[in-house]
């Protein structure tokens, strides 16, 4: 964003003369305006977790399924995220195949925590054939409550190996 400087300016405004009244209430716009652009600009952090196996699933449903844990963060209120979510096979010569795409996710955050929302159970259905490294890639929208959006996107930080293989169809 364009921020006029004013050092350049208070110069030549001195040598041309200007009232000392108007020399004031330029320097008093010029603070206003770039104070009030400096603490506009939102800041959101997305945070993917490593794809594991659900434990709870297993546990108690018999089911096999892959899981992602997601979490928005921002300095001021949310009203909503919406998120498209990738798991990606990690193949061995260091490149990726996306396995599950799902898109549209949306989620609200508690009335506790107006900055904050959690996505915890982002699953696919796995099956136990063959050991394969995933790893989870989330991009998309955080929309504020003053009605303003902010882009975010992450990766989980390592592959993590599971015995569990997520079909590609």
């Amino acid at each position: 964003m364009f921020q006029p400087n004013p050092k350049p300016l208070i110069p030549a405004i001195i040598r041309a003369k200007v009232p000392i009244w108007l020399l004031i209430g330029l320097l008093a716009a010029q603070y206003v305006v770039s104070n009030t652009n400096k603490q506009s600009e939102p800041s959101c952090r997305i945070n993917v977790q490593r794809v594991h196996q659900s434990t709870y699933s297993l546990e108690f449903q018999k089911l096999s399924e892959a899981k992602l844990k997601i979490s928005t963060l921002c300095d001021v209120p949310q009203a909503y995220t919406s998120l498209t979510v990738k798991f990606e096979e990690v193949l061995p010569n260091r490149g990726n195949k996306v396995v599950k795409v799902i898109a549209n996710i949306i989620a609200r955050p508690e009335p506790g925590r107006p900055n904050y929302v959690l996505i915890e159970n982002v699953t696919v259905p796995c099956n136990g054939k063959g050991r394969v490294d995933y790893s989870g890639r989330a991009y998309g929208q955080v929309h504020l409550k003053d009605m303003r959006t902010v882009a975010v996107s992450d990766n989980s930080d390592k592959p993590n190996p599971m015995n569990c293989r997520i079909s590609a169809k």
